[in-house]
C-alpha cells in the first residue's frame, strides 16, 4: 500500500513539474454526456457463467461502431449489486 502510493506521488510530481501550465485542468472540451437511463435487465447466462464470458461480455458492451448505442443495461448486470469493501 505504501509503495503504491509512493509511486503515485511520484507520478503526479513528475507531471507538475514536468507540464507546470497543464497543472489544473482538464484534457479535452468540456462538453457534458447527456444522461442515459439504464433498464434493469437480468443478466445472461453466457455472460456472467464464466470469467472469460464476463470479459467478453465487457468488450461487447464498450465496442463497436460510433454511432451504435451502447449497452448500459447489459453492463449493469456484470457489476455486482454491492461490490466488496477492503478494510
Amino acid at each position: 500500500m505504501l509503495r503504491t502510493a509512493n509511486f503515485l506521488g511520484v507520478v503526479i510530481a513528475t507531471g507538475v513539474l514536468f507540464f507546470p501550465q497543464d497543472a489544473g485542468k482538464s484534457i479535452g472540451p468540456q462538453k457534458h454526456a447527456p444522461h442515459v437511463s439504464i433498464p434493469k435487465i437480468s443478466p445472461r447466462a453466457e455472460d456472467v457463467s464464466t470469467l472469460d464470458g464476463i470479459v467478453k461480455a465487457y468488450y461487447e458492451v464498450v465496442s463497436g461502431p460510433a454511432d451504435q448505442p451502447r449497452q448500459w443495461d447489459r453492463d449493469a448486470t456484470l457489476q455486482p449489486e454491492k461490490p466488496p469493501r477492503s478494510p
